[in-house]
């Protein structure tokens, strides 16, 4: 978060949280973070960051635009938020935010025989395949 403010908007359903978010980032110069589904109820929290002055115009904003299509259930600007929070904000739940996944490193080998000492890799004459007989 680097010490930017912190904007939660709950809305009921996804069109008022989809509405929330474009008025969110049209209205003030914030980053959107991500939303994230709660379990039962349909309710959407959309987590947006920048500016404590940025975050709170564009909360109020959204408290205009989002009515308009469904229910705002509550709001919530954090000015300063604790780093220890970013375990509360960057869930696996948040969809928006680039999760670290695991890249595996995959060993090329020869689509021919499968070696891993086979000097030949994919897209190599097959003449370089220790396997390959003529």
């Amino acid at each position: 978060m680097n010490g930017d403010a912190l904007g939660l908007i709950e809305t009921v359903g996804l069109v008022a949280a989809v509405t929330a978010a474009d008025t969110c980032l049209k209205s003030a110069n914030v980053s959107l973070v991500g939303y994230e589904l709660t379990r039962g109820s349909g309710l959407v929290t959309v987590k947006i960051s920048g500016d404590v002055s940025a975050v709170t115009a564009a909360v109020s904003s959204a408290k205009v635009s989002a009515p308009l299509i469904g229910k705002i259930y509550s709001t919530l600007i954090i000015p300063r938020p604790s780093k220890s929070t970013d375990n509360l904000i960057s869930t696996k739940e948040t969809v928006g935010i680039d999760h670290k996944a695991e890249v595996e490193k995959v060993q090329e080998v020869c689509n021919l025989c499968g070696d891993p000492k086979c000097p030949r890799k994919k897209g190599m004459p097959r003449k370089l395949c220790i396997h390959y007989k003529q």
